[in-house]
């Protein structure tokens, strides 16, 4: 299953910001294997708020 990332201009911007290359690179590559269905794990510690932070951004774009 295939998956849209919309990449929101906040999202860009830190990413563009972002002072290590290396990173940067592997930011990218992790978005591409999202697209491709890969959603992979995360730290449980900040689920929560992630999740809740996901469900608001999610929503800016409805607007």
């Amino acid at each position: 299953m295939a998956y849209i990332v919309k990449l929101l201009d906040e999202f860009s911007d830190w990413l563009k910001g972002l002072k290590d290359g290396l990173t940067r690179q592997h930011l990218i590559k992790r978005l591409r294997k999202v697209q491709l269905g890969n959603l992979g794990g995360g730290d449980k510690s900040t689920q929560t708020a992630d999740i809740r932070r996901a469900i608001a951004l999610a929503k800016s774009l409805e607007d």
